[in-house]
């Protein structure tokens, strides 16, 4: 069980019927630059409370949870349709029962969940061995249009859980040594509006992937992904949208190949298409390359990245290496070149022996991005005068043992 009382930051508005303070949204991104996030630090109160009780077979498990937030001020999103069914006030609590059993080749897995409304999600997945080299599996989501979740994550389209009914299965193969195939197909239905999205709407996803790694140095790996996934059509000076199915498509094609334990590299390019019957295609580009690098206590990695696309709709995420605990998915969008440097120290190694009871270890990391042609980056209070954007990062480690 747990239990805990922070201050979080908000978006905080006055209602003007009720005249008092609430907030829309939760302020996620860590900055505090502008006069604005600086409102926002800390202003309300989360107060959170839970328990999980679990029982584990030997192929069996049910675990039983329960969760609970209060906010010192209410919550309530900007009236707007695809908000209808949306949190409202101070608090919020879900229950939820999951459970796991394994039968031969077969493992089923899935989850119960109620919010306080009384408003259910439900998954259901199934694992099958067919063999010793060919693996399916299988996966149905129903969420309702109306539960409500905090800091939740499952398997939906929707990065929130809600509004939400789908299917997924997948095949995995290995037809020979050091090759893998796996391709899945996800249907799925969003029952009430969105952002962006005004009527019900529904989608599909078809990825195919082949891994090709013929020993421990060399890995080469290609993946085709087409995607149709159910939008706004921009109307100008229209109070209502009609709805487009564009067919996002997307090739992938990775190397990697390690020298020796000390240096290895690799490489990838992606192409991305949209099309929308009646329009012209858009188009994305993104070719990188980097090295990595460990020797004598010092590791790091560097890397250069050429991209080009036709808006942001057309944008590519690609991972970067970052400091220790950080997680790095750049977006890449316009037409540009970014680059970066990251390293890692054990600043122990120079105290010398007499300090070994102490590991003190550092991070740095350096990365530029460079518009050619451009003579601002960004809007508003974020804009950057000039075509060049950097950003430096550093982090310290400190471990210690008694003797």
């Amino acid at each position: 069980m747990f239990i805990s009382s922070q201050s979080i930051s908000t978006n905080m508005v006055t209602d003007t019927a009720g005249k008092e303070d609430l907030f829309t949204s939760f302020q996620q991104s860590g900055y505090h630059r502008t006069a604005a996030e600086i409102a926002d630090r800390n202003n309300n109160r989360q107060i959170s409370a839970g328990i999980n009780i679990r029982y584990t077979g030997q192929q069996s498990s049910v675990g039983l949870n329960f969760v609970h937030f209060q906010f010192s001020r209410p919550f309530r999103k900007k009236d707007e349709p695809y908000n209808l069914y949306s949190l409202k006030g101070t608090r919020l609590s879900d229950f939820s029962i999951d459970y796991s059993h394994t039968y031969r080749n077969l493992h089923l897995f899935g989850e119960w969940a109620m919010d306080q409304w009384s408003h259910f999600a439900f998954i259901q997945g199934a694992l099958i061995s067919l063999s010793d080299n060919v693996s399916m599996s299988f996966l149905y989501r129903n969420i309702s249009v109306a539960y409500q979740s905090l800091y939740s994550d499952a398997f939906t389209e929707n990065t929130v859980p809600n509004n939400e009914k789908g299917f997924y299965s997948g095949i995995s193969i290995r037809p020979a040594a050091g090759l893998q195939l796996e391709m899945y197909y996800d249907i799925f239905v969003f029952p009430w509006l969105k952002y962006q999205v005004d009527a019900p709407s529904m989608g599909r996803d078809l990825l195919f992937q082949a891994a090709y790694q013929p020993n421990k140095s060399c890995k080469l790996n290609v993946l085709y992904k087409n995607e149709i996934k159910t939008g706004n059509a921009s109307v100008l000076n229209s109070a209502t949208h009609g709805l487009l199915s564009p067919v996002k498509q997307r090739w992938r094609i990775a190397a990697d190949y390690d020298f020796s334990r000390a240096l290895s590299f690799n490489s990838r390019m992606e192409f991305l298409w949209i099309g929308i019957k009646g329009m012209p295609t858009r188009h994305g580009y993104l070719g990188m390359t980097g090295f990595s690098f460990r020797k004598s206590g010092l590791s790091g990695s560097v890397g250069v990245a050429v991209f080009e696309t036709d808006d942001y709709d057309t944008r590519i995420y690609a991972y970067e290496p970052d400091l220790l605990y950080h997680f790095s998915l750049p977006t890449y969008y316009g037409r540009g070149i970014h680059y970066y440097i990251n390293i890692h120290q054990d600043l122990s190694r120079l105290m010398g022996r007499g300090q070994q009871r102490f590991r003190v270890s550092g991070w740095l990391k350096w990365e530029q991005r460079f518009y050619p042609g451009s003579t601002s980056i960004g809007t508003g209070l974020d804009e950057i005068p000039g075509n060049r954007k950097s950003e430096i990062k550093a982090e310290v480690l400190i471990q210690w043992r008694r003797k």
